[in-house]
């Protein structure tokens, strides 16, 4: 891995899911990759991490209640802050275009199907959280 790589991997990554076992599998699979990891329940909740911590990527879920990962999202992306600029990964069961697009149309950097989990979930998340991070 490059340096710059490296330097990213000591910042966390903020992952915001309501779904408390996909949340945990996501986490591990980032911590073992030697990445710091924090987790929020909702939207809100990243939020307010968000006002507290400065992640070097942010992975959204794109269905939680209140708010949505892609309020999130474009939240964030129309914000004045620099948290504007972090890549965004959306994570979603839906896997129609018009979804990808509705995602792709709230800002976000990459968009992740859940349904991936089944097919070798592990190296292509940690190839899309790469990947995100490289464009830093």
């Amino acid at each position: 891995m490059n340096k710059e790589l490296n330097e990213e991997k000591k910042r966390p990554i903020l992952i915001a899911d309501d779904d408390a076992l996909f949340l945990h599998i996501v986490s591990k699979i980032l911590t073992e990759a030697g990445f710091e990891v924090i987790t929020a329940g909702s939207g809100e909740e990243a939020l307010k991490i968000l006002s507290r911590k400065n992640p070097a990527l942010i992975i959204l879920d794109s269905n939680m209640p209140k708010m949505s990962g892609e309020e999130v999202c474009k939240k964030l992306k129309k914000s004045e802050s620099n948290k504007r600029t972090i890549p965004i990964i959306i994570l979603s069961g839906l896997e129609d275009e018009d979804s990808i697009k509705r995602f792709t149309e709230s800002g976000c950097d990459d968009y992740f199907p859940k349904s991936k989990l089944i097919y070798n979930f592990s190296s292509a998340l940690k190839e899309k959280v790469y990947k995100a991070l490289k464009s830093l």
